[in-house]
């Protein structure tokens, strides 16, 4: 072999290091993005369900808003009815 055949063979072998060196590189990336592909893939169910659960807590926010304006109503209602009956009973005593 001579002198120059040794330093191609050097430089081809300097290289060869060089793409292994990116390939051990380009593994542990890969191994990483799967990590946070996993977890992104955790925390989209995640508040996929807190989504659902705030839907449910607005949904009896609203049951319990409504049901109150009945009983507002409603009582409010009695009360006049009440309050007429006894403004009616005065009429007649006063009589």
């Amino acid at each position: 072999m001579t002198g120059n055949d040794i330093q191609v063979l050097s430089e081809i072998r300097e290289r060869m290091v060089r793409v292994e060196t990116k390939m051990d590189a380009m593994i542990e990336t890969k191994e990483t993005a799967s990590a946070a592909a996993k977890e992104a893939a955790e925390a989209l169910l995640s508040a996929k369900s807190a989504h659902h659960r705030i839907d449910d807590l607005n949904r009896r926010v609203d049951d319990v808003k409504s049901t109150n304006k009945w009983a507002i109503g409603i009582t409010l209602t009695t009360l006049g009815l009440f309050f007429t009956a006894i403004g009616f009973l005065w009429k007649l005593i006063e009589r």
